[in-house]
């Protein structure tokens, strides 16, 4: 969401058109990571931000003694490897790779979260019985290998439009899910007796289901251009080796359209008023997801229950969303920025879910530096600053730095990091002679050459 001119590969994460005409002639991804954590069922006490006693001694959890209201989570794992970003006169194109990985945990009631946070024994909450209604978690692990291409549509002296794709071949590793539209439980020292159950769970072992699948992100954007020209072609002596500066810009995309399949492997299997007994929950011993899997298929499955039904493979629609984002600029070096993303809904059952974001991000730049400081309204319901650096060759940042900085309780974490190698000569416009040029950096050609 930073937005910045000079790093292709974090830009075309939110619109390949931003690819087109950016200010990164070559750009090589070396590695890079990004983590979200946001959840209202366990925290961090404020002063304990010492995350591996914490996951020692256990987390508190969030108002343990109300029964009413629900609880959510969410989580966003991303690890970046090789890639390559190129401006070829009005074109330009990447290559990168990651592995994802996304958690989205919906209106899970919070005695059904109480449960799960104390591992399923809970005393006082024994021999009661309990309704879930509409309650959804979804968790899937994939790869992706990412091809994209952007284009200057329309060069004005006033305005510029480019147009952007990039076509994801996915990797799936697995995949699991739950969905309680209606359920009556109750919990016992010993057993779990269910009644009622309308909804239904997927199952796709780790690394084993994977069959394929298909990705796509879309996107267009107008530029109001300073000192434009229809002859404009980026990083070319035809433009005097300048790149044109624009007033503002307006970004439209559409990320993640598209899904993962799995193959027979995988087992879908859909229940409709369904009631079985589960003795001796606790001594059941469930170490992988195939034993889940026997397990559902034991206890919930067959003649007992002729509304559940079983199909082997599936597909899980991938977060698709719809983003707006704009820039403009303030003063010399100085931009101010927006996103809004809102989450769309997917076509499948156990359709991953994005996290929906406002943010208002104000930054600074120039070829070498750049800091900025995005203001997210997370979901919808909760306030995060936070703060971005780059400086030549790293990245690092949170959108929820202020939070971890006070002495709050810690209910999200938020960390990226990236290693690029970015180019600044081309064979039109190579780096200036003189002192310009021997300013160093890891590439021969960290020279500026013009602006």
């Amino acid at each position: 969401m930073v937005l910045s001119d000079y790093d292709p590969s974090s830009n075309v994460l939110l619109n390949p058109a931003l690819l087109a005409d950016n200010r990164t002639p070559l750009q090589f991804t070396v590695a890079g990571g990004s983590f979200l954590a946001w959840n209202d069922h366990g925290y961090l006490p404020a002063g304990s931000y010492v995350l591996p006693v914490a996951l020692i001694q256990g987390f508190p959890m969030a108002d343990e003694n109300t029964v009413s209201g629900v609880r959510n989570g969410y989580g966003d794992f991303s690890l970046e490897g090789p890639g390559a970003f190129m401006v070829h006169e009005r074109s330009a194109f990447g290559i990168s790779t990651r592995l994802r990985m996304m958690t989205d945990a919906q209106d899970i009631p919070n005695h059904l979260s109480e449960f799960v946070f104390h591992d399923f024994r809970h005393s006082p909450r024994y021999d009661i019985p309990y309704d879930v209604q509409n309650a959804r978690f979804s968790n899937m692990v994939w790869g992706e290998l990412a091809l994209s291409f952007a284009q200057m549509l329309e060069v004005a002296d006033d305005h510029h439009i480019q147009g952007g794709v990039t076509l994801k071949r996915l990797f799936p590793y697995s995949h699991i899910g739950f969905d309680f539209q209606q359920m009556t439980y109750e919990f016992t020292s010993a057993d779990l007796e269910v009644q009622d159950f309308t909804g239904g769970y997927a199952f796709a072992p780790n690394g084993l289901a994977g069959r394929g699948g298909w990705g796509m992100d879309l996107g267009v954007i107008y530029r109001q251009t300073v000192d434009g020209s229809t002859s404009y072609i980026p990083f070319h002596r035809k433009s005097r080796c300048r790149s044109v500066s624009y007033r503002y810009q307006v970004g439209v995309s559409i990320l993640d359209f598209g899904s993962a399949s799995f193959n027979e492997r995988a087992s879908l299997v859909s229940v409709e008023n369904a009631d079985f007994f589960w003795e001796d929950y606790y001594e059941t011993g469930v170490e992988s997801i195939e034993r889940l899997d026997s397990l559902a298929l034991a206890r919930v499955e067959g003649d007992q229950n002729p509304g559940a039904q079983r199909r082997q493979g599936y597909n899980v629609a991938l977060p698709r969303a719809l983003n707006v984002h704009g820039s403009w600029n303030v003063l010399y070096r100085w931009q101010f920025g927006m996103l809004w993303q809102q989450h769309l809904k997917g076509s499948t059952v156990y359709g991953l879910r994005r996290a929906n974001l406002l943010s208002l991000v104000p930054r600074y730049q120039t070829r070498d530096f750049g800091c900025a400081l995005p203001i997210t309204y997370f979901e919808y319901e909760q306030l995060n600053v936070g703060f971005a650096l780059r400086y030549r060759y790293l990245t690092l940042g949170s959108d929820d730095f202020l939070r971890g900085a006070t002495s709050s309780d810690l209910y999200s974490l938020d960390l990226y990091a990236r290693v690029i190698i970015p180019v600044q000569s081309t064979p039109d416009c190579g780096p200036l002679r003189g002192k310009n040029a021997r300013r160093g950096g890891i590439m021969p050609c960290w020279g500026k050459w013009g602006q």
